[in-house]
């Protein structure tokens, strides 16, 4: 419909335009190119990640992606997808989780090496708790308090734990 291209048209042209850095959008956007229906399953974890996800990714078939929504259980993806991954032995799980979302179960990480699981996280880094600071700069006039996170580099801890990680910048 018309309303849906305009919907997609204005979604691109914001992620097109020239950011400092890889707008979250355009990530997802990309992962969507090389999801594949058949062979994957998705776990979503975060509050804007899954919403770009929503926004940017394609549709997806039934029991393929798995997400919180509606649950507020931010945090939850890595033992989410465990969970999924040992529920699926013959499929490849995908966890795309927030940055700040990622770090409540990131002890988890030695539970994956030690079991084995070949599960792929993407983390959607930005540094901040962006949900809650969009809306602090809504409400209360860009006084931000306890939004902004350090730039870890979450690929140095995975390693840590055995686990094979690269940056993307």
């Amino acid at each position: 419909s018309n309303l849906k291209e305009g919907r997609y048209k204005r979604l691109n042209k914001i992620i097109n335009k020239k950011w400092p850095v890889i707008q979250q959008g355009k990530v997802i956007q990309e992962l969507g190119k090389v999801i594949k229906r058949d062979d994957l399953i998705l776990v979503l974890d975060g509050g804007n990640t899954p919403v770009f996800f929503a926004f940017y990714a394609p549709s997806l078939g039934p029991l393929q992606s798995f997400y919180p929504f509606g649950m507020a259980a931010i945090g939850c993806g890595i033992p989410y997808a465990i969970g999924v991954q040992l529920a699926s032995p013959g499929k490849r799980v995908m966890l795309i989780s927030g940055d700040g979302s990622f770090l409540y179960h990131i002890q988890e990480l030695e539970t994956m090496c030690r079991l084995n699981l070949p599960i792929m996280i993407i983390i959607s880094n930005d540094s901040a708790w962006n949900m809650i600071r969009a809306m602090q700069y809504f409400m209360f006039a860009g006084n931000f308090v306890g939004t902004m996170l350090p730039d870890i580099d979450y690929s140095k801890i995975a390693r840590g734990f055995g686990l094979p990680a690269t940056r993307v910048d």
